[in-house]
């Protein structure tokens, strides 16, 4: 996931070789679900310029695995 800290958008590169398909969810510090995608390619760019400047966490996320990062906006 890169750049993070963000200002518009970020891009994932899928580390699995098998390019399952994952969801994306980023949600404040409230639990509050702020964006949702999906990630069924090698590589996305994420736009995150709807959302306002904070932190968020960052899920990434199939039926068998969940990765959470820290997400900066700024």
């Amino acid at each position: 996931v890169y750049p993070n800290p963000v200002t518009t958008a970020f891009t994932i590169e899928q580390l699995s070789a098998d390019n399952k398909n994952y969801g994306i969810e980023i949600t404040n510090m409230k639990g509050e679900v702020a964006l949702s995608s999906s990630l069924n390619e090698s590589k996305k760019t994420v736009n995150v310029e709807s959302l306002q400047r904070g932190i968020y966490l960052l899920r990434i996320f199939n039926e068998k695995e969940s990765y959470t990062h820290k997400l900066v906006i700024y």
